[in-house]
């Protein structure tokens, strides 16, 4: 069992007290000069509220947790260590009957702490703190220009039978659209002036079918002047949840994406899966900072380099953050599969620093 001997939680204490001085040190830095940047349209605003202003603070906090906490216990990890080793307690543990890899558990304790909690955060704070934090900036931080002008061009509406409506303009008074396009299939489409959404069956005015020929050619086969669509459904709500961003979904919203058969989803096949297994890898980041600074840290040095040691770390983990990241657009991209992209950098990782922590004492 953890921290039941005096020792680990001696050491779970040392590590706690650093990692809680960064994390709340570097965040209260992060949000002084946010709000700096901001401090002028939140005097000016009405509508922000005290609590409003804390409460998106806090949801940024969220969004920046999976990054965040691994760097908090890579900094302690490394002080604590660092600082036992340059005072010879870690010989002194050693010639107590403690190895190094029994010695290592409280952190590998918080590292398992840390993994969980962004864990829970992807599942159930990420899809709400994302998006209190979009509609927030979008009312309070952005200029009147932004907020006024509007969406021209053409809109599209995805039907839940994989097919597809672009229209050009919607008059809600009369449930009306205008210059409307329905690509029922790569092969079938109907073009109408105008389409009646506020009966119960859709009815299209001035309408014509275009078929695709043998030849593969797209040629026009009838024309009506009122034309009822029996078979299309629609649903504006469906383009809004369709629309939401892969960051702001859940990991279990992700896995009934993946298995889902629905024509629209299997189009973003990638993406969904690209996203998934970042989330399902990203929280182990914290586990792999132990993994990477203990063979280092711990080795036995007269000149143990301290400054080199911080520095290559940060380096290392701002490189291996970035390196997740860019390999989720790429699978995301389908330059290369979903899988091999986010796993590959990690299954390397694992090979090369888990072969020197095995060979701890």
């Amino acid at each position: 069992m953890i921290c039941k001997q005096t020792w680990e939680r001696y050491l779970l204490k040392e590590v706690l007290k650093v990692f809680t001085l960064f994390l709340l040190s570097f965040y209260f830095l992060y949000t002084v000069i946010d709000y700096s940047m901001h401090v002028q349209e939140i005097i000016k605003s009405q509508k922000i509220s005290l609590s409003n202003l804390c409460l998106y603070y806090s949801m940024l906090f969220s969004k920046r947790c999976d990054l965040l906490l691994p760097l908090a216990l890579l900094i302690a990890s490394l002080k604590v260590l660092l600082s036992l080793n340059r005072k010879n307690e870690l010989l002194a543990f050693q010639a107590g009957g403690i190895k190094l890899k029994r010695l290592l558990r409280p952190f590998f304790f918080m590292a398992a702490v840390c993994t969980l909690i962004n864990y829970l955060n992807f599942e159930w704070v990420i899809p709400r703190s994302l998006t209190f934090i979009e509609r927030f900036e979008k009312h309070n931080f952005r200029s009147k220009k932004s907020q006024k002008r509007k969406e021209e061009g053409v809109h599209m509406l995805p039907l839940e039978d994989g097919s597809r409506l672009i229209y050009q303009e919607y008059d809600g008074d009369a449930k009306e659209l205008f210059d409307v396009y329905w690509l029922h299939s790569i092969d079938k489409f109907f073009h109408m002036k105008k389409l009646a959404i506020g009966t119960e069956i859709p009815t299209g005015l001035f309408v014509d079918a275009f078929l695709r020929t043998e030849k593969g050619l797209l040629e026009k086969v009838n024309s009506y002047e009122n034309y009822p669509f029996y078979r299309l459904k629609l649903n504006f709500d469906l383009k809004n949840y369709i629309g939401k961003p892969m960051e702001s979904r859940s990991i279990t919203e992700l896995v009934k994406l993946q298995r889902s058969h629905k024509p629209f989803w299997k189009e973003k096949k990638d993406k969904i899966q690209a996203h998934l297994y970042s989330k399902l890898l990203l929280p182990w980041l914290s586990l792999f900072v132990i993994l990477g600074i203990a063979p280092f840290a711990t080795s036995f040095s007269r000149n143990l380099p301290t400054f080199l040691l911080f520095s290559l770390s940060l380096f290392g983990y701002i490189a291996l953050f970035m390196i997740f990241e860019a390999s989720t657009i790429l699978g995301e991209s389908h330059i290369v599969s979903p899988f091999a992209a986010i796993f590959t950098v990690p299954f390397l990782f694992l090979l090369y620093f888990g072969r020197k922590f095995l060979k701890l004492g």
